[in-house]
């Protein structure tokens, strides 16, 4: 038995390859919002192919990912943001309204902007 038959019902396993084409194809649409080397990227998402997508992209551009609980009270969320001085946030649905004002980017635009152009299509 591998690992596949360990996932969840509906669930599929990527390659190696796929994560690494998806993180390269993330990092073109975090450099797109204008991250640069040494720049911080808040990630406040679950645990998922974004958020792994989203730090592989992250690392690419010589950025820092800055690791946040998505779970945290708004109030966590607003002074993390502020207290890091990240060039960009990424967060998951249901988060929207805790970065407002500021540059954020959701996970299924990096998801659908990394899987329009990929191979592995089903993101």
């Amino acid at each position: 038995m591998g690992r596949a038959d360990r996932l969840p019902p509906g669930a599929r396993a990527w390659t190696h390859g796929e994560v690494h084409d998806l993180a390269a194809r993330a990092a073109t649409v975090l450099a797109g919002h204008g991250v640069r080397p040494g720049d911080r990227v808040l990630l406040a998402l679950p645990d998922s192919l974004a958020w792994v997508t989203a730090f592989l992209a992250t690392a690419r551009l010589g950025a820092v990912a800055v690791l946040v609980d998505p779970e945290l009270p708004a109030t966590d969320h607003a002074f993390l943001a502020e207290d890091t001085g990240a060039a960009l946030r990424v967060s998951g649905p249901g988060l929207e309204e805790r970065f407002t004002g500021r540059d954020r980017l959701g996970a299924d635009t990096i998801c659908s902007a990394s899987c329009r152009t990929s191979a592995a299509r089903s993101c």
